[in-house]
C-alpha cells in the first residue's frame, strides 16, 4: 500500500507518539478510572450509585459510561503492575502515528495529484494564469522592497516612488515574459511557414513536378463546426477546383470527459456520445465539400486538440495541414489557449494557416481596458 519512502515516514511517526507517551502515571483521573475498575470488578457489576460520593450525604444516582475502559485498565494494573499500562499506551500512540500517516497519505495524494492535474488543465487552456502567477510574484517583491526596513521611511513618505516601484516590476516582468514568449512563437511560425513557402514554390516553378504533386496531394482539415474551420476548408475546396487530384481529410477532435463524470457512463455510452458530438461539428463541412463535390474521408479523434490533429496527421501520413486561426490580437492569445500554436510546436509535418474572423471590438479593447485597470487597482491597493 505504501511505497518505501512512505513506509519509512510511517514507522518514523509511529516511534515519535511511541515515544511521547513513555512517561509514568501522573493524571489523577487515571487512578479515578482504576479505582471504578477496582470496584466493577470486586461487585461483580457496574455499580448504579456514585461511590465516590463523599459530600454528598447519601449515594448520588450514576451511569457510568466508561466501564469497559475502567476495568481493563484496573485488570491490567492489578495483574501486570503500571509499567504494563505504560507500555500499552505506547503501542497505541505508535499504532494512532503510523494510522494519520497513512490515512495523510492516502487522503492528500490523491487530492494533490488531482488538484495539480485540474490546475495543468487550466494553463493548458489559459496561459494567462501563468501571467497573473508572474504578476503576484512581481507583486510581492515589490512590497518586500517597499517594506525592507532601510527604505520604509523614504517610501513611506512618497507614495508616487512606491507606485513606480509596483509599476515597473509587475509591468516589467510581465512584459519581458510576453516579449520572450511572443518573439519564441513568431520565430516557430516564421520557421514552418518559411518551409511550407518552400515547397509551395517549388511545386509552382515544377522543380519536382511529379514529386511535388503527390507530396502535396494529402491534406488534413481540421473541423470543428465553426466558421472559423469553414475558411480553411473553402481554401481547400479552391485548392482542389485547381488540382482535382488532391486527397482531402477531415478531422474533428473531441474533448474527453472528466475522469468524475466518465466513471459513471459505459464505455459504449461514452463512445455513442463522441460520436453524435462529431456529426454535428462535421455536418456543416460535410455538405460544404459535398457541394464541390469534392472526395474526402472524415476522421473523429477523441483527446486534446492540438495533440489529436499532430497524431493523426502522422497516421495518415498527411503531408499538410490546413487549418483556421481567429485572428486575434497578442494579448488575448497570451489569455487563451490556441490550438494552432500547440500544432505548430509538435508537428514536424507543413502547416497552412488561414486567417479567420477578427475578433470583436469588445475583446479588443475590453481585454486591454480591464486588465490595466486590474493592474491599477492591485498598485492602488498595494500602496493605501
Amino acid at each position: 500500500m505504501l511505497g518505501g519512502g512512505r513506509r519509512w515516514s510511517a514507522w518514523i511517526c509511529a516511534a515519535a507518539f511511541f515515544l511521547l507517551g513513555a512517561f509514568p502515571l501522573y493524571n489523577i483521573d487515571a487512578y479515578g478510572h482504576l479505582a471504578q475498575g477496582r470496584q466493577i470488578e470486586a461487585l461483580g457489576r457496574v455499580p448504579t450509585l456514585d461511590p465516590f460520593s463523599f459530600w454528598k450525604s447519601t449515594p448520588q444516582p450514576w451511569s457510568n459510561y466508561e466501564w469497559a475502559y475502567d476495568l481493563f485498565t484496573w485488570l491490567i494494573y492489578d495483574r501486570y503492575g503500571p509499567n504494563a499500562l505504560i507500555v500499552i499506551k505506547c503501542v497505541l500512540l505508535a499504532a494512532l502515528g503510523y494510522l494519520l500517516v497513512v490515512l495523510g497519505l492516502l487522503i492528500s495524494v490523491p487530492i494533490i495529484v488531482w488538484g495539480s492535474t485540474i490546475m495543468l488543465r487550466w494553463v493548458e487552456r489559459y496561459p494567462g494564469i501563468v501571467y497573473v502567477g508572474a504578476g503576484v510574484l512581481a507583486w510581492t517583491a515589490a512590497k518586500m522592497i517597499i517594506s525592507e526596513p532601510y527604505l520604509k521611511a523614504a517610501f513611506g513618505t512618497n507614495g508616487a516612488a512606491a507606485a513606480l516601484v509596483y509599476f515597473a516590476l509587475i509591468g516589467g516582468v510581465l512584459w519581458a515574459g510576453f516579449v520572450k514568449n511572443h518573439r519564441k512563437l513568431e520565430s516557430r511560425i516564421s520557421a514552418r511557414l518559411e518551409v511550407l513557402a518552400h515547397q509551395l514554390e517549388a511545386e509552382r516553378n515544377g522543380v519536382a513536378a511529379s514529386e511535388g504533386v503527390n507530396a502535396m496531394a494529402r491534406v488534413l482539415v481540421p473541423v470543428d463546426g465553426s466558421r472559423n474551420s469553414e475558411y480553411a476548408l473553402r481554401h481547400v475546396v479552391r485548392e482542389f477546383q485547381q488540382r482535382p487530384g488532391l486527397e482531402v481529410h477531415l478531422l474533428n477532435v473531441q474533448p474527453p470527459l472528466s475522469r468524475h463524470i466518465a466513471q459513471f457512463i459505459g464505455r459504449k455510452t461514452r463512445d455513442s456520445f463522441h460520436h453524435d458530438e462529431a456529426e454535428k461539428a462535421l455536418r456543416p463541412a460535410r455538405q460544404l465539400v459535398e457541394s464541390f463535390g469534392v472526395p474526402y474521408s472524415a476522421h473523429v479523434r477523441v483527446g486534446s486538440k492540438g495533440t489529436a490533429i499532430v497524431e493523426e496527421a502522422r497516421r495518415l501520413g498527411c503531408d499538410r495541414i490546413v487549418m483556421s486561426t481567429a485572428r486575434k490580437n497578442s494579448l488575448t492569445r497570451m489569455l487563451e489557449d490556441s490550438t494552432t500554436n500547440k500544432v505548430l510546436e509538435q508537428t514536424s509535418v507543413p502547416v497552412e494557416v488561414i486567417a479567420g474572423e477578427s475578433v470583436s471590438k469588445l475583446e479588443r479593447f475590453g481585454l486591454a481596458a480591464g486588465l490595466g485597470a486590474a493592474i491599477a487597482l492591485l498598485i492602488a491597493a498595494a500602496t493605501d
